[in-house]
C-alpha cells in the first residue's frame, strides 16, 4: 500500500508539479511519516503483559 501511494504521488507530481522539491518532499514526509514509523516498528518491542510473557503461570497444574 505504501509503495503504490509512493508511486502514485510521484507519477501525479511529474503531471502537475506544485512547489519546490524540497516543499514536496517535506509534505510526503508529512504524510507518510506516521505509517512507515508503524510499520517499522516490531511488534516485539511493544512491552508484552505479564500474563503474555509467562503463559505457563496462567496454566494448572
Amino acid at each position: 500500500m505504501l509503495a503504490d501511494g509512493l508511486v502514485r504521488l510521484a507519477i501525479s507530481n511529474v503531471a502537475l508539479r506544485h512547489g519546490t522539491p524540497e516543499s514536496i518532499a517535506t509534505d510526503l514526509a508529512d504524510l507518510f511519516s506516521p505509517y512507515i514509523e508503524a510499520v517499522l516498528t516490531p511488534a516485539q518491542l511493544v512491552p508484552a503483559t505479564a500474563e503474555a510473557a509467562e503463559p505457563e503461570a496462567r496454566q494448572p497444574g
